[in-house]
């Protein structure tokens, strides 16, 4: 079995995004304890919570998955346009190493993009009154989301199963 794994970039890299996470929850907290903005999850309504976690569900595919937003992650990428049978491509690579790749892989990741969206998403839900309309928005988007891809899987589903039953029949 093989453990190797290629070093892209230093563990200060990672700690000090780990170092910036926890301090801005310590900020963050501070002050909306300091404005009594929130005292505790209590102040929290179910409508809310469902509310800040589709929102936060809707960012996580527009930072890592929405063509919209390719242009977000082309910024940490090394792209380069490529020609191929008279058509234009665009090759897109991970940087090799360094802080880019770090950012990379963040953003590639939904995992990590999640943790880091639900602190600002919360925050700024808390301390901007207005925002609540533009979480609606993404909000309901995230909950059409979900039921297209229950669509789309039904209806793949439905047509994997008649490609089956036709190959049976044959």
């Amino acid at each position: 079995m093989n453990n190797l794994k290629l070093k892209t970039y230093s563990w200060s890299y990672s700690f000090s995004l780990t170092v910036i996470f926890f301090v801005l929850i310590v900020l963050f907290s501070l002050d909306l304890s300091a404005n009594a903005y929130v005292n505790d999850i209590s102040d929290f309504n179910l409508s809310e919570i469902l509310l800040l976690m589709f929102t936060v569900f809707r960012m996580i595919r527009l930072v890592t998955y929405d063509s919209v937003s390719q242009y977000i992650r082309d910024l940490f990428l090394d792209c380069k346009e490529v020609s191929k049978n008279g058509e234009v491509y665009i090759q897109r690579d991970k940087p090799k190493s360094g802080i880019r790749r770090l950012l990379t892989d963040l953003i590639s990741c939904p995992w990590c993009v999640s943790v880091w969206l639900t602190l600002f998403v919360t925050y700024f839900y808390l301390r901007v009154p207005g925002i609540w309309f533009l979480y609606l928005v993404l909000s309901v988007s995230g909950v059409a989301s979900v039921i297209q891809i229950i669509a789309n899987w039904i209806g793949w589903s439905a047509e994997n199963k008649k490609l089956t039953t036709l190959n049976l029949d044959k």
